[in-house]
């Protein structure tokens, strides 16, 4: 997909969903290795920078960013957690192999209800399709980029079964707020 397609995304998603006037920590070109990630997360980034889109409280999104350490800690806590998941159940759960491994799951974001989002990680990164893995058991597919799954699903466009909310979600209910990063 080629940048003007996820700006496209992304304007959408700002004009349903404002980002905060001053990201936090919205400089990942300064401290990622760019070539090795989707290049719609930098332009999200720089939208939003570090924080969670919400739904009345619960994060139901929250993306890491490769500028925030304490994100970067979390989303290898979250590799560990699947490796050793797939190590104890096979591929009966978990299908696919886990990032390093390539083609594999490389988590992108999670939520409080048990929802990770993540990139197969199969061919240049601008080519990664989006994956959902909801309760440790349903892994959904989705032929999209990070950006346009985030517009689709919390605009209401797309179908929010594949992490357990039946229905579309109401972007009127969904908010960014940014991370407190002094903890």
């Amino acid at each position: 997909m080629k940048e003007p397609q996820y700006k496209r995304f992304i304007d959408a998603l700002v004009k349903e969903i404002p980002p905060p006037s001053s990201p936090i920590d919205k400089d990942i070109a300064a401290t990622a290795d760019l070539r090795t990630l989707p290049p719609d997360l930098p332009l999200f980034i720089q939208k939003y920078g570090t924080g969670h889109f919400t739904t009345g409280g619960e994060i139901f999104v929250s993306v890491y960013n490769p500028a925030h350490e304490g994100d970067l800690q979390q989303r290898e806590e979250l590799l560990a957690i699947l490796r050793s998941y797939k190590a104890a159940e096979g591929d009966e759960y978990l299908p696919c192999e886990i990032f390093p491994e390539s083609p594999g799951l490389l988590p992108w974001g999670w939520g409080d209800g048990r929802q990770q989002y993540c990139w197969y990680t199969k061919g240049r990164p601008a080519e990664w399709s989006v994956y959902t893995y909801f309760d440790m058991e349903i892994i959904t597919k989705f032929k999209m980029c990070m950006v346009e799954f985030l517009e689709k699903l919390l605009c209401g466009k797309l179908d929010a079964a594949c992490i357990g909310r039946p229905g579309r979600i109401d972007p009127m209910t969904v908010r960014f707020v940014p991370k407190d990063t002094t903890h």
